[in-house]
């Protein structure tokens, strides 16, 4: 079907006009407003922990940087800054995206990257690589299901899936 709207298009031609209304409401209610908030939860629980190890990097884990309501507060501000960009225009929305998508990517980089220069800079020198260091190519205690699921969320969370 050649037009704007999505599921909602589809859902609305293959069951109706009530089924295309229904999923409007509780994707606009529910699904995005509930993935927006995980979403700016896991910001803002992130931002605190680099927070805490930044300011008290001896500390044992118990140590709070931002009590429970200043990171709601914070929550809600990542939330209301990102929608008024995003109602600024399309421009500056995207512009934002691109460069935290740059950001994302130089971070993923830079944590592949790590391994191999702390080899090279710390043991390759003195003890080369070497291909026996390399097995098992397979794992031997089996396969762990649960894992495998753990690993599902979050693929089904990358792809907007639920």
């Amino acid at each position: 079907f050649p037009k704007a709207g999505g599921n909602y298009v589809f859902l609305r031609e293959g069951y109706g006009r009530w089924a295309g209304f229904l999923w409007g409401w509780v994707d606009f209610w529910i699904i995005r407003a509930a993935s927006i908030a995980a979403l700016a939860t896991m910001f803002t629980s992130s931002f605190h922990d680099v927070l805490r190890q930044s300011l008290h990097p001896n500390a044992s884990g118990g140590v709070e940087v931002l009590t429970f309501w200043p990171r709601q507060l914070l929550t809600v501000l990542v939330i209301a800054a990102l929608a008024a960009v995003n109602a600024r225009g399309t421009r500056l929305g995207g512009a934002v995206q691109f460069g935290i998508t740059v950001l994302k990517v130089a971070s993923l980089l830079f944590i592949i990257a790590l391994p191999f220069a702390v080899y090279a800079a710390v043991v390759g020198p003195t003890h080369p690589p070497r291909a026996a260091n390399l097995s098992p190519v397979w794992p031997t205690g089996g396969i762990n299901l649960s894992g495998i699921g753990v690993a599902m969320v979050a693929v089904v969370w990358a792809y907007h899936g639920w």
